[in-house]
């Protein structure tokens, strides 16, 4: 899939890589999830590294840096149209996510003319990362707190190490 080039400086890029490389393996199966779907792992990673690393990252971004680590991306068209004998946007998502750079409105679904861009890695893992970009219930099951405070600390150690 062509992307456009990353607005990201080397050294966000190469957080990026190593952060992708380290929380979200590729996982080899090409299963269709909304965890692994486009929108929702760039939703989830952005705002960690709003957070943590104080940077912004666009769907381009995202999708540039999984290309350039050899993940797979694979897309679907939509749902078919029996009537109209075509594929038609989903009411579920996908095909009207807006990138915004600068002035340039771009729409990355109808550019690769997809409705969904799903990238091969564990929807369960980003859906456990998502979890520490959030604020959780008091009523939140206590593993899944357990999980949340975990990975948290994961993603300080990590911070910490790309600091060096």
């Amino acid at each position: 899939m062509k992307t456009k080039e990353t607005s990201l400086n080397n050294r966000q890029q190469q957080i990026l890589e190593s952060f992708i490389e380290k929380f979200l393996p590729q996982r080899g199966n090409k299963r269709k999830n909304t965890g692994n779907e486009l929108e929702f792992v760039h939703s989830t990673i952005d705002r960690i590294f709003k957070k943590h690393f104080g940077f912004s990252l666009s769907f381009d971004d995202i999708l540039t840096c999984f290309e350039k680590l050899n993940y797979t991306v694979f897309t679907k068209q939509g749902e078919w149209d029996w009537e109209k004998k075509d594929y038609r946007p989903s009411d579920t998502g996908g095909g009207t996510k807006l990138l915004i750079r600068g002035n340039e409105r771009i729409d990355i679904y109808e550019r690769t003319n997809t409705a969904f861009i799903y990238i091969d890695i564990d929807a369960f893992k980003v859906r456990d990362l998502n979890r520490t970009s959030v604020w959780l219930s008091p009523e939140t099951n206590a593993e899944k707190v357990i999980e949340q405070q975990r990975l948290l600390q994961e993603i300080e150690v990590f911070k910490k190490a790309q600091v060096l």
